[in-house]
């Protein structure tokens, strides 16, 4: 477990969120049971909301926004163009403003697309028109945890508005499944190992 704490203080600082305002925890889904990641508790039938596993970051600008759904930089510069897909923010809105001269003629809602999961330093110049055009929920919350284990046939369910998940070591055993409800998850974690016996 030290290892485990020791990856995600550096997650976390690179997200400029300590580690003891988080205080993370193991998670383990008992077997064929139904746990449910969400900021509040949705009252799902048949799943039971795990409560005070994340926290809560206020985003201010694009840049905030693309370090912690976006591809990074160094990563978006070694993937194909036609290989980058862009982000589904489900219940997110999401508004188009008036066109950018920009080299090629993009609406600012294709710019701050190719911004988030691309290299921003191309579209560096219009970042802070972005950000005043393309509207969206400034607080985004997100679910942290030391080790997850998902027993036999046991089910973890990320609710719709997590766009992102910081864990250690992820094991999920045989039956045992992760699902996402949200359009887009960027999950950071140290290892993810399946259909364990």
């Amino acid at each position: 477990m030290p290892d485990t704490a020791g990856f995600l203080k550096e997650r976390l600082k690179v997200h400029r969120v300590e580690f003891a305002t988080v205080n993370p925890e193991n998670l383990v889904v008992p077997a064929g049971e139904t746990y449910l990641l969400a900021p509040e508790d949705p009252h799902k039938p048949g799943a039971k909301w795990v409560p005070n596993i994340g926290c809560q970051v206020k985003i201010e600008s694009l840049a905030d926004l693309k370090l912690w759904m976006g591809i990074p930089d160094t990563v978006a510069r070694k993937i194909q163009p036609r290989r980058r897909t862009p982000p589904v923010l489900r219940g997110e809105r999401i508004m188009v403003g008036p066109l950018v001269p920009t080299k090629a003629t993009a609406s600012m809602f294709d710019v701050a697309k190719a911004y988030l999961i691309g290299d921003s330093a191309l579209h560096a110049v219009n970042v802070d028109d972005l950000w005043e055009v393309v509207k969206l929920k400034p607080i985004l919350w997100f679910p942290v945890s030391l080790d997850v284990t998902i027993e036999h046939n046991a089910q973890l369910i990320l609710g719709a508005s997590v766009h992102k998940y910081i864990a250690g070591n992820i094991y999920i055993k045989k039956g045992g499944q992760m699902r996402v409800q949200s359009g887009f998850l960027k999950l950071e974690c140290k290892s993810i190992t399946g259909n364990l016996p």
